[in-house]
């Protein structure tokens, strides 16, 4: 290499690195102006939470020392007297009682059916065999010398009525 290309080439460096150790400062800079910037941002969210959770934690207590239920208000009483003192003699009245208010009681007017076992008879069928329904004119065949009387009801439903052996009255048989 001839000197003045290596003197040539010193100064090239010299320039480069002269440009770089200045970019490298201003870099720097830049990096730490940056660092700064966002330390004092986490300072000032740091100090605004807890001003609020301060804030909060006096509003709330002062709302709880403060925030009773008042006491109704009286209204103006004329004068209270003293009850009076029980009567010791109690008075009871007694009348007779309206007619419409009196209740007679008699024999029962329901016949009652007395039985005895020896007088049940169970029937039975075949197993299988159906039953048969009959007619009304097959019932009073059955019934053949007893008095008795076949009642249909507007619903469709009919009752047989047996008059019992002294006359008196009638059973239903539903």
């Amino acid at each position: 290499m001839k000197p003045a290309d290596s003197e040539r080439l010193l100064e090239v460096l010299d320039d480069v690195l002269d440009e770089s150790a200045d970019l490298r400062a201003r870099s720097l800079d830049t990096l730490l102006r940056e660092a700064r910037r966002r330390q004092q941002a986490r300072r000032r969210r740091r100090s605004w939470r807890l001003t609020a959770v301060v804030a909060l934690i006096l509003a709330g207590g002062a709302a709880v020392v403060l925030w009773r239920p008042w006491p109704p208000e009286q209204l103006p009483v004329a004068a209270e007297f003293p009850p009076p003192p029980p009567d010791p003699t109690l008075f009871v009245r007694s009348g007779p009682l309206p007619v419409s208010m009196l209740i007679e009681t008699g024999r029962p007017t329901i016949p009652v059916v007395r039985s005895s076992p020896s007088a049940i008879t169970q029937l039975s069928t075949a197993l299988g065999v159906p039953l048969r329904e009959i007619g009304d004119g097959e019932l009073f065949t059955l019934l053949a010398g007893r008095p008795a009387a076949l009642v249909r009801v507007p619903s469709g439903q009919a009752e047989l009525l047996l008059l019992d052996e002294a006359g008196r009255g009638s059973l239903p048989v539903p």
